[in-house]
């Protein structure tokens, strides 16, 4: 399409919301055939959709057994915000705090996706990637399992 990446960011910036997720969308025809572009280009041109969450949630899969951690983590969150219901977006975070604790040892973000995935589906209950997501950071994050949980640091606040 466009050769420098200039122009193409130029153009970028000009374009409206409606216009980038057209240009989306014809680029997901386009990559058909190349199943982590189509569905990100399709994901870029939906607003919610469970059918592209779900595409998007098997690029992560595939991107995560190429070892790239840190762009699995990104697609099952893009993936998560497309997912119109709760149980959906709940396990997408949950797959993308694990990921993110255990496999990139990113642990700033994994308790803001768990947070989040809790929200998504209080009633649902918790996966088993959100229970090791959540070892994994009271082990490796505070080193007591103890005083791991925010009820338990209510109660226990630790040494002064």
């Amino acid at each position: 399409m466009f050769r420098h990446p200039l122009i193409r960011t130029a153009v970028a910036e000009l374009s409206t919301h409606d216009e980038r997720r057209r240009a989306h969308a014809e680029l997901a025809e386009l990559w058909a055939e190349q199943p982590e572009r189509h569905a990100w280009h399709l994901a870029e041109a939906a607003i919610a959709d469970e059918d592209i969450a779900g595409l998007l949630e098997q690029a992560a899969h595939r991107i995560m057994r190429r070892g790239d951690g840190v762009g699995a983590v990104h697609a099952l969150i893009r993936a998560s915000e497309l997912s119109p219901e709760g149980a959906g977006r709940s396990r997408r975070l949950a797959a993308a705090a694990y990921i993110g604790a255990e496999v990139t040892g990113e642990l700033r973000s994994a308790p803001r996706l768990l947070a989040d995935s809790r929200m998504a589906a209080p009633d649902s209950g918790r996966s088993l990637q959100a229970a090791v997501a959540a070892a994994y950071l009271l082990l490796n994050g505070d080193g007591d399992v103890d005083t791991g949980s925010p009820s338990a640091r209510r109660r226990n606040p630790g040494p002064a």
